[in-house]
């Protein structure tokens, strides 16, 4: 026969036991929600960069287009304007980007835009300036692959 300190430490015992699996689990469970929530807004964030980017390249190649085709200078204001209302959204999602790159593709679409109102479209001046255009793009769209994880390998 058992003697009966025995079995109530032994129920004692099991019933700490529980108690302290019981903790554990929760803890975990707090610390896998928090994981989660954290890898949740990651993810929000970077879909809203890549959003951000997306929207500002397809901007800036109608600007592109509509200033190499000459088009009416109300028309390409309007297009510039929303170039400048897309690289808000990228300031705002991808902040290491507007001040260096983003600033040159705006600054040399700003270029081209006035240079084109006393300029036709197919003078020397034009043409560097739509290959400064160029190049700053080509800088911004590599840090944009970059800050996105996207890189060319």
């Amino acid at each position: 026969m058992t003697p009966i300190w025995v079995t109530v430490l032994v129920a004692v015992i099991s019933l700490f036991a529980a108690l302290s699996a019981q903790w554990v689990s929760g803890v975990n469970q707090r610390k896998l929600a928090v994981i989660d929530r954290d890898a949740k807004r990651d993810e929000r964030q970077l879909q809203s960069r890549e959003d951000a980017c997306a929207k500002f390249l397809v901007t800036v190649r109608a600007f592109q287009s509509a200033a190499r085709a000459g088009a009416d200078p109300d028309a390409l204001e309007g297009r510039l304007n929303t170039l400048r209302e897309a690289a808000a959204f990228v300031e705002l999602h991808a902040p290491k980007l507007a001040d260096g790159p983003l600033t040159a593709v705006l600054t040399a679409a700003s270029r081209w835009y006035s240079l084109l109102l006393n300029h036709s479209v197919t003078s020397p001046v034009i043409r560097e300036t739509d290959g400064d255009f160029d190049q700053a793009l080509v800088t911004l769209r590599d840090l944009m692959r970059e800050e996105l994880g996207t890189s060319r390998r």
